[in-house]
């Protein structure tokens, strides 16, 4: 017994350094990547994307909403925004999508979201529009919560309770794709755009945030999985997020960046 007793502690000191360790790793690593990263950095960052694969969900189903947003949008990436390598999308971009409405903003996260790395992209997206026939109805009211600088009632807009449970209200769609959502429809809104005002502004939250918050002493405890994230708890992180630009001299959303990045 006083041999499993001693055994014991050294176990639980070498977890302790080996936690401690782990921890101190990733602070490093979010230190690192959020130095000198400028507003401009994040909205310059691009993903790949195959214009004719997400319009080949029109193609097929011309009856779904949206068919002349992602064409026209396509048209002027090629032609205006990014004339040299239209096979790419950045976040300005995305933001000058959403600028002309909240579906816009709903279709440009998807895009962003699933771009070329995931072609599973436009089937999910085909089944999303299919499956929730009201989704201009919601995004609406979901925008006019972000404009009135509501953004736990925004939040919360996005889902519903289904035989006890939390489901979406646009049918498949994730918190990383509602948060998208609400990050492109909102953060640049004038009621929400100043930083370190009282409204807080929204921002991305997917796995790879959520293992880096989980692991930063100063953060915010939120859920181990996106898909249990509270509206306190989302409120809560967009609140540290520009809580810490503020000490940084940076952007909330250059935050969120550096914290999808640390986990690599």
């Amino acid at each position: 017994m006083v041999r499993d007793f001693y055994l014991r502690k050294v176990y639980e000191r070498l977890k302790g350094d080996w936690v401690t360790k782990w921890n101190s790793d990733i602070v490093d690593s979010f230190n690192t990547r959020l130095d000198g990263l400028t507003p401009q950095n994040v909205l310059d960052l691009t993903v790949p994307w195959n214009p004719s694969s997400w319009l080949d969900v029109w193609n097929n189903n011309p009856a779904l909403p949206g068919n002349e947003i992602i064409a026209k949008f396509a048209v002027e990436l090629a032609v205006v925004m990014r004339p040299r390598d239209a096979t790419r999308v950045s976040r300005q971009d995305i933001f000058t999508l959403a600028a002309n409405g909240p579906l816009e903003a709903f279709l440009g996260a998807i895009v962003f979201g699933y771009n070329a790395t995931d072609p599973r992209g436009p089937w999910r997206l085909t089944q999303m529009l299919q499956n929730t026939p009201n989704i201009e109805d919601i995004v609406q009211n979901t925008h006019d919560h972000l404009s009135r600088g509501e953004l736990d009632q925004a939040y919360k807009s996005m889902w519903k309770k289904r035989k006890g449970k939390t489901k979406a209200q646009v049918r498949g769609c994730s918190t990383s794709f509602v948060t998208k959502f609400l990050y492109f429809a909102g953060y640049e809104l004038p009621v929400l755009s100043v930083p370190g005002a009282a409204n807080v502004r929204p921002l991305i939250f997917d796995q790879r945030v959520c293992n880096a918050l989980a692991r930063l002493p100063t953060a915010p405890v939120v859920s181990a999985s996106p898909n249990d994230l509270s509206t306190h708890q989302y409120v809560e992180y967009c609140r540290w997020c520009e809580s810490t630009a503020l000490q940084k001299g940076t952007d909330a959303a250059a935050v969120e960046y550096a914290l999808f990045r640390a986990v690599e």
